[in-house]
């Protein structure tokens, strides 16, 4: 059968031409070489629907139209001819993200309405006169043309597909001092406010240029499609409060939000994902940190309950907003979820306001926003060791199903911030973090597996204290891809970040993803690693033995040498018969009884969605994270 169809051609002039055989025909952009002029025919808009709404990868669809006339002469028409003897006339595809788009044709000369009707759902609809419409929905009866990263089934068995990979967009809509070098940490400056103070203020002509000129490059197509060859589907992109709640008076420049809508379409075209990461809350959720736009010495976020009370509008703001994301043909099916909170200062977790109460009472609100099939929320704990924030959202998935559905553990991993390595000598030991990526890290996540919750690695680098090593680049790399993609519940992760803009030289190449691939680094792109086991090659039966209950990114990892022999090594899952085959140190028994999963969350394509239209390196690294 047919596969596909060339039409010729899209620009002519005003003869149909040039052709070499005098064939003279219409085009879908007609040319008026005399006048100077272009003039779009109906094809042009047409075309326009299939190669906008039409994917690479998506499958046709038998569909039918009824009642509907349909022309049958008796004399032939003249090529091209549509009238209302046509009908209303459909086809229908099945895209790779798990959308159907069925595209809709009316040339007559009244409107018509219709239903559309896909298994047991119908939805009304109405098509205007001589005119073309594109529907995008959710398949019931064909599933996803692509799994989503993890479902539930039975309370025993998970059913697991590949984990995304992902990276964040870090340091473009929101500023961090060592991200941008030259107009930054060169000049002292640590946060977007100082900077924006220090170029006149947040309307002033200088301060308005410097950052939207960064907005326009830092993020770029050539930048996104390089991202997407090396393998990246998703992207995390932190923004400040002050994108969807702008006051003059916080010294923020406004207008982030156009560029965040130009990234989505970018992604759309591409079939790219995101989730929007509130980075920064009014008053900074943690101290001391540049990424909370304005550096502060407390966690004012959590001591002004104005400051919180603003914060929990922000939250709902971004949901609507990613409500009208989805709303808008350029961008629908392009945002995931949202994740409420980056990096909140621990200690706050039970104060008041803290964090807990603000998870308690924002999840169900952003959920009544955006529904559990379609949305994932993100929440992000920074407890060590993992157990507390773990233990507390296997209980709201019990007490509060409904709202804590696809709600995703964000867990950070880096080899820094106080997990340097440290093997008694101020130099860098590669088995070291070896040893930490494919020993200590799973273990770290052990809670969480228990407790069958889905997780995110929303940040994590090849950083590991010391200057970089670029020999270690592609190990360090496959070895925590690998670890990403075995550990049972993980959906994807997030590298940090997608490019630094940093003094030649100088610290956080190993954080900056773009110059990590070629041409300019040793990575190849993630389909050539082999991510099939955890840490292929590497004898894990050297694993040092943790307490899953007590470890700590911070704990040092060594591996073993075989002078003695080890009892049989587990990993807290095998021992409660959860993944034979999955080798590491040794473990709990068997795991307490948990009620049965309401459902994982999908991240890997949308669920459902309305029908939508037409300077010499330091010794060690300075203490900031993104």
């Amino acid at each position: 059968g047919s596969i596909g169809w060339i039409d010729w051609n899209l620009l002519l002039d005003e003869r149909g031409g040039p052709n070499h055989v005098g064939n003279l025909c219409d085009a879908a952009l007609m040319a008026d070489l005399l006048n100077d002029k272009i003039y779009k025919h109906p094809q042009y808009y047409y075309i326009g629907h299939f190669s906008r709404f039409l994917l690479p990868g998506s499958t046709l669809l038998v569909t039918e139209v009824f009642p509907t006339p349909s022309f049958r002469g008796p004399e032939p028409r003249p090529y091209g001819t549509c009238t209302g003897e046509d009908g209303l006339q459909s086809t229908s595809f099945m895209r790779p993200d798990g959308f159907i788009a069925a595209i809709v044709l009316n040339c007559g000369d009244t409107p018509v309405d219709f239903k559309i009707r896909e298994g047991r759902r119908a939805a009304k609809a109405k098509i205007p006169a001589h005119a073309i419409q594109t529907y995008l929905f959710e398949s019931t009866i064909f599933g996803t043309s692509r799994p989503s990263p993890l479902r539930a089934g039975s309370p025993d068995r998970v059913v697991r597909a590949k984990p995304f990979v992902g990276v964040n967009l870090g340091g473009w809509l929101l500023l961090e001092d060592w991200m941008w070098a030259e107009e930054m940490t060169s000049k002292n400056i640590h946060d977007e406010y100082t900077l924006i103070m220090a170029n006149g203020g947040p309307t002033d002509p200088s301060a308005v240029e410097l950052v939207k000129s960064h907005w326009e490059t830092f993020v770029s197509e050539p930048a996104i499609d390089r991202l997407q060859a090396f393998g990246v589907t998703h992207v995390r992109v932190p923004v400040g409060w002050w994108i969807v709640d702008y006051d003059p008076a916080d010294g923020f420049v406004d207008g982030g939000e156009r560029y965040l809508y130009r990234l989505l379409t970018w992604l759309q075209r591409r079939g790219m994902r995101a989730i929007i990461d509130l980075h920064a809350a009014p008053g900074a959720q943690t101290p001391y940190q540049s990424f909370t736009g304005r550096r502060s010495p407390e966690a004012g976020f959590f001591m002004d309950l104005r400051n919180f009370e603003r914060g929990k509008r922000v939250m709902r703001l971004l949901a609507e907003l990613i409500l009208y994301y989805e709303a808008q043909p350029e961008t629908a099916g392009v945002v995931l979820g949202l994740e409420l909170l980056n990096e909140p200062d621990w200690s706050y977790w039970e104060t008041t306001p803290g964090i807990k109460g603000l998870y308690e009472e924002m999840v169900p609100q952003i959920r009544s926003l955006l529904p559990a099939r379609r949305y994932a929320i993100l929440l992000n704990f920074m407890d060590s060791p993992r157990v507390e924030g773990a233990r507390w959202l296997a209980m709201m998935r019990v007490r509060d199903r409904d709202s804590f559905e696809n709600v995703v553990y964000d867990a950070h991993i880096y080899h820094s911030y106080g997990d340097d390595n440290k093997m008694g000598a101020d130099e860098w030991h590669g088995d070291m973090d070896s040893c930490k990526t494919c020993c200590r890290d799973p273990l770290t996540l052990a809670e969480l597996v228990e407790a069958k919750l889905p997780i995110v690695v929303g940040e994590y680098s090849l950083n590991t204290g010391f200057a970089g090593s670029p020999d270690f680049y592609l190990q360090f790399m496959q070895q925590q891809l690998s670890a990403w993609a075995n550990i049972p519940g993980m959906i994807g992760s997030f590298f940090w970040n997608f490019l630094v803009l940093r003094q030649p030289g100088s610290w956080y190449k190993e954080m900056s993803l773009l110059q990590l691939f070629a041409p300019q680094g040793p990575l190849p792109p993630v389909s050539q690693m082999n991510l099939s086991s955890l840490c292929p090659g590497m004898d894990l039966t050297r694993c040092p033995q943790y307490d899953p209950e007590a470890v700590t990114g911070k704990d040092d990892c060594v591996w073993q040498t075989k002078t003695t022999t080890l009892p049989p090594l587990q990993q807290p899952w095998q021992a409660g018969g959860w993944d034979p085959s999955w080798p590491g140190p040794p473990a709990r028994l068997q795991p307490p009884e948990r009620p049965p999963d309401h459902a994982y969350p999908t991240l890997w394509s949308p669920a459902t969605s309305p029908a939508a239209l037409p300077a010499p390196a330091p010794a060690s690294p300075p203490a900031s994270r993104g």
